[in-house]
């Protein structure tokens, strides 16, 4: 019975050994503050701004059909950013438009609609997805916000879907930069197609207006004046 007592003893003082360093550790550590990353991971110095509202159009899981999406366009001042927010497969996703890739898109707009008046699109070439400029954009996606971040190689061409062309916005596959937590396939990019008609790109042109967003560009907040210190130019004794 004593071999038991003893034991249960030296079990109970062992246990509490290794646990109550633990929690003593919380209690008495300073609280932890973690900084904001902002609406949507995009940064807390700027709120984003409203642009607009519209349609896009995404490849099935199959790839053979166009299904159309709502989108929200926004756009983040901090970053200088235009960002098409949309939701897919369950996740959000947000595709971010700098001021190098606002300008390609522009050119690659009126590139498309010209080739598409001139009947110059052709449906049996198969790098049309890159007619227009390649270069690197950038891709946010998450279950909740927008996590996870990609800076694919992006295409500007179209594409024929069912006989039908479409301009596209072609992102490639790749590793992510900075990986979401919570999702253990955030690490990989798996590309994604945009895929927009002319009354598409007629309606999403002037959210992406360069006049109208330098209009929403973060101003520099004003600089705190100093204050006057009421013992200024006093030499002597300063009781405290």
């Amino acid at each position: 019975m004593m071999k038991k007592v003893f034991v249960c003893v030296v079990c109970a003082v062992l246990w509490g050994a290794v646990c109550v360093p633990v929690f003593s550790a919380e209690k008495d550590s300073a609280p932890v503050t973690q900084k904001k990353k902002g609406f949507l991971g995009f940064g807390a110095s700027a709120p984003a701004q409203e642009l607009g509202s519209g349609t896009l159009f995404l490849r099935n899981a199959a790839g053979t059909k166009a299904v159309s999406h709502e989108m929200q366009a926004l756009y983040f001042p901090t970053q200088d950013e235009a960002v098409l927010k949309f939701r897919s497969f369950g996740m959000n996703n947000f595709a971010c438009f700098d001021r190098e890739m606002r300008d390609a898109l522009r050119e690659a707009f009126e590139s498309y609609k010209s080739d598409f008046s001139e009947r110059r699109l052709d449906d049996r070439n198969k790098k049309s997805y890159k007619a227009y400029v390649t270069l690197y954009g950038k891709y946010r996606w998450g279950v909740i916000n927008g996590a996870s971040v990609a800076k694919p190689k992006t295409h500007l061409g179209y594409r024929f879907i069912k006989g039908r062309p479409y301009f596209c916005i072609t992102y490639e596959e790749t590793l992510a930069e900075h990986p979401g937590q919570s999702d253990k396939n955030a690490e990989f990019f798996r590309g994604n197609w945009l895929l927009l008609s002319r009354s598409q790109i007629a309606a999403l042109e002037p959210l992406i207006d360069e006049q109208k967003i330098s209009g929403l560009m973060q101003k520099p907040f004003p600089e705190e004046e100093e204050a006057e210190d009421e013992n200024d130019g006093y030499k002597g004794y300063v009781p405290e």
